[in-house]
Order: C-alpha cells, then structure tokens, then sequence
C-alpha cells in the first residue's frame, strides 16, 4: 500500500513538473499540487525531488539578451 501510493507521487510530481517545463521549484510545485488535492509536505516533496533528479531549470541563464 505504500509503496504504491508513493509510486503514484512520483509520477504525479514528475507530471506537474515537466507540465511547467521544469521551471518550477519546490514550493511553487508544492503549491500546485496541494491545489489539486495531493496529500504531500515539502520534506516528502523534496525527498522525491532529489531522488528522482528533478532540479528546476535556470531560465534566466537560458535566455539570450541580444
């Protein structure tokens, strides 16, 4: 049972998250999900997070000026 619920919050962050193209940081993200209703604290969410590679993007450095 946990590990299934902890299996559907992996793929739930990792959806929310590319859905934003990876810009998103913890607490935007964790703001998102608890605004659709997933049960999660940003320790679990951070956790996940790092476990599974997610770091957000620098879109600022990204961007050309010229």
């Amino acid at each position: 049972m946990r590990r299934q619920r902890e299996a559907d919050l992996v793929q739930t962050v990792r959806s929310v998250f590319e859905e934003y193209f990876c810009i998103y940081g913890c607490t935007k993200l964790l703001r998102e999900l608890n605004d659709r209703s997933v049960d999660i604290n940003e320790y679990k969410l951070r956790r996940i997070m790092r476990e599974t590679g997610q770091e957000r993007r620098d879109v600022c450095a990204e961007l050309a000026t010229t």
